[in-house]
């Protein structure tokens, strides 16, 4: 029975161990993921639309097209849904 606990004592150790490790290399390949540039102007290519950039981000508008909305007998189109 003593085995046994000095067994999973240094099974959490050795997780321990391996997360003190790890996480920094993690960390190094998450950040070199995003520095890499992005072309926006093929993805405007792709999309066939222009952004609207505020910053560092970049927002596409798509409207909804599944939305079918009546105000007062009215048909109200998706991009003003």
């Amino acid at each position: 029975m003593n085995n046994r606990k000095s067994n999973n004592k240094g099974v959490k150790t050795m997780r321990t161990i391996l997360a003190i490790l790890a996480g920094p290399l993690f960390l190094a390949w998450t950040t070199s993921a995003i520095a890499v540039e992005t072309d926006w102007k093929k993805i405007d290519a792709v999309l066939a639309k222009t952004p609207v950039q505020s910053g560092a981000i970049y927002r596409y508008g798509f409207p909804r097209t599944d939305l079918k909305v009546t105000l007062d007998g009215v048909e109200i189109k998706p991009g003003l849904a």
